[in-house]
């Protein structure tokens, strides 16, 4: 009995000490919340966790807001979990959500406007990420999946391909895989939402029992707010801007992205190595050596690292860039890092471009002057380098 009692107590010990992520703030009709092995029916005010499953049967929806005030209503018959979420004082944020069946509708919080490289939603077929944006997702009954932009721009990835969704556009992935994008209205998004989130008028409100922390009159508020925050009227915490989007415009409703919309839809950070090739002899670098690229796609950054051979008295010069937006990229203001007199001055920049559908080369120059003390050292150093994703 003893192991079994350990073990019980080591399950009940991470379930005390798991932190709070978020709460139900509204809520109606019949939905429980999985936490590991127990069950628990949803109320009013609930407290989750990471790892926490949300279900909803056909007679209830409910809302979700996240310490970064992000918010979530979830529709009917729908499950919900959050795989991943932390948003903490010096540490890096996080907010992975998984949708099995039913609907969402998302407005991002914090973490889309500060890591929404770090932000995502995965259903069976697709995973969706942002850039600051406001969405919904269908997991529809049929196999199919839907997912409306209403503010902002969505990335969809399916099979290893990349679909950029703008505001005002929905993608359309039908249970055999065909993808459609295409505009929509609020009239067409209105119709969707009526599906999963349009309860039975004879639905009452759930009778949630009052706790110490919520009042009577406050439990009369937040299940007034279910049926507003799901049916589109402005006013409240989640206004959705669905009945402007079609003020929205997007000139390519096609699949096909350019160069730019994709580098564009890019969140996560990538790291190239290559090589570099000197123009003439070098005095600082060597004649060739490695090129290291690494590019944060999520906060537009990058750092192009040049190695020389350092047995051959070889520098190593680093160029960075910001404001990554397009195709190309430029960066000035070299940094020495090693093998260079003390005392030297260094200016110069660095070019780039992506290459291939899925810009898995970059090909690109550089150049610098290098002033030491004795001005008769000044030497002018240019050359080109090409990598590749690892």
């Amino acid at each position: 009995m003893k192991p079994i009692f350990i073990l019980l107590s080591l399950v009940f010990g991470i379930t005390l000490f798991a932190k709070n992520v978020a709460t139900i703030t509204a809520i109606k009709g019949d939905a429980a919340v999985q936490r590991a092995e127990q069950k628990l029916s949803a109320t009013l005010g609930q407290k989750l966790q990471p790892k926490d499953v949300i279900l909803t049967k056909n007679n209830a929806k409910l809302q979700v807001i996240f310490n970064d005030e992000t918010i979530i209503s979830i529709g009917k018959n729908s499950e919900f979990s959050i795989e991943n979420y932390l948003f903490e004082e010096n540490k890096k944020p996080v907010a992975k959500f998984g949708m099995l069946r039913g609907a969402i509708r998302t407005i991002t919080g914090k973490i889309g406007k500060i890591a929404p490289q770090k932000f995502s939603v995965t259903t069976k077929t697709a995973t969706i990420g942002i850039r600051g944006t406001n969405f919904s997702v269908f997991v529809n009954d049929d196999g199919s999946t839907e997912a409306f932009c209403t503010f902002g721009a969505i990335s969809v990835s399916i099979a290893q391909k990349l679909h950029l969704v703008q505001q005002g556009y929905f993608l359309h992935i039908s249970p055999k895989g065909k993808i459609v994008i295409k505009a929509f209205d609020a009239k067409i998004l209105k119709q969707a939402q009526t599906h999963y989130f349009a309860l039975q008028d004879t639905q009452k409100v759930q009778k949630t029992p009052l706790r110490d922390a919520i009042t009577q009159e406050e439990l009369t508020q937040n299940n007034a707010q279910i049926d507003v925050t799901l049916t589109d009227d402005s006013g409240l915490i989640t206004t959705n801007v669905a009945d402007t989007v079609t003020d929205a415009t997007q000139q390519n409703t096609t699949t096909t992205l350019t160069e730019n919309s994709y580098i564009a839809s890019l969140q996560n950070i990538r790291s190239y190595q290559g090589t570099y090739t000197a123009n003439g002899t070098s005095q600082i670098l060597s004649q060739s050596g490695t090129a290291d690229l690494t590019v944060d796609f999520g906060n537009d950054t990058g750092k192009l690292t040049l190695l020389g051979d350092l047995n051959n008295n070889g520098g190593t010069i680093e160029y960075k860039f910001k404001n990554l937006s397009t195709n190309t990229f430029s960066g000035t203001n070299p940094t020495v890092t090693q093998g260079l007199t003390t005392g030297a001055t260094i200016n110069g920049s660095a070019d780039g471009k992506f290459y291939g559908a899925t810009a898995g080369t970059v090909k690109g120059s550089y150049s610098f002057t290098n002033t030491l003390t004795d001005a008769s050292l000044l030497t002018k150093e240019s050359g080109t380098y090409t990598v590749t994703q690892q």
